[in-house]
């Protein structure tokens, strides 16, 4: 089995349209944390880029965050023991 280095992201969005407007989105998250966690269960490593912290704490709670600015990095190895 080939094993992929895959990079998911997921929650809201915000596309500026100029200094003071924007466009964004309310999802939730929740569709791009399964799809990482079932690349992980398939055996790949990836990485989770999320606004929405709280939907990986409901799937995969002992998994640590990492804060990059406004938005949460979650690594998923096959080291990880969330599995």
């Amino acid at each position: 089995m080939v094993i992929m280095k895959c990079l998911v992201t997921a929650g809201n969005t915000l596309a500026p349209i100029d200094s003071v407007r924007g466009i964004t989105n309310i999802f939730s998250g929740r569709t791009g944390a399964q799809i990482a966690l079932e690349l992980h269960r398939g055996g790949h490593d990836v990485v989770l880029l999320t606004s929405r912290p709280e939907t990986i704490m409901e799937l995969a709670p002992k998994q640590p965050l990492t804060l990059v600015g406004r938005l949460f990095l979650i690594v998923f190895t096959q080291s990880s023991n969330s599995r």
